[in-house]
């Protein structure tokens, strides 16, 4: 059984409550355990400044969060779930338990698609100069080279997913998961 909290109210413009659950399902890895969540909206893209140092100076050492990018002119979405935490380390995190994902029409559950992590050194990448890294580039926005486009151009540590290479997006956002 799940029970999310606060009961009525999620703090998003990309998703919805059905998409929440879905979330939470692939995190329990289709467990059936009652545990309560509560879902806060950590960062947002258009909100709070689509930048690294915004992204860090409000997501790192948050714990377990979950990232849901937009993508541009479609009722797509991609994602993932980082289990551990996000931070300045230039380096590699290993675990089993991350996951990215899709959905081709956000509106259509149907349409989702979720992946795991091999539990590769690299399952997040925590870097100074970027937002949110799954894998060794299996999917993640540069802030460098390209601030408003993420990017998938491998999948050495997730399986494919069968997304874009490189998508344009109308915003992100990343929301913490507190047991």
């Amino acid at each position: 059984m799940l029970n999310l909290l606060p009961r009525h109210f999620v703090d998003s413009i990309i998703v919805n409550r059905k998409h929440i659950t879905l979330f939470v399902n692939w995190i329990n890895k289709g467990s059936d355990d009652p545990i309560s969540y509560k879902f806060n909206l950590l960062y947002r893209a258009s909100r709070d400044g689509n930048s690294a140092e915004a992204f860090h100076a409000k997501c790192d050492n948050k714990g377990a969060t979950i990232v849901v990018v937009k993508i541009k002119n479609s009722e797509q979405i991609v994602g993932g779930y980082n289990p551990l935490f996000w931070n300045l380390s230039d380096s590699g995190k290993s675990t089993r338990n991350s996951f990215i994902f899709s959905f081709e029409n956000k509106n259509d559950l149907q349409t989702a698609k979720v992946v795991y992590s091999y539990g590769s050194k690299y399952s997040i990448y925590c870097g100074a100069v970027n937002g949110p890294v799954f894998g060794c580039n299996d999917l993640y926005v540069n802030y460098v080279n390209h601030p408003d486009v993420w990017i998938s151009t491998c999948t050495s540590c997730y399986p494919k997913l069968n997304i874009p290479r490189r998508m344009a997006v109308t915003d992100y956002e990343l929301n913490a998961f507190r047991v």
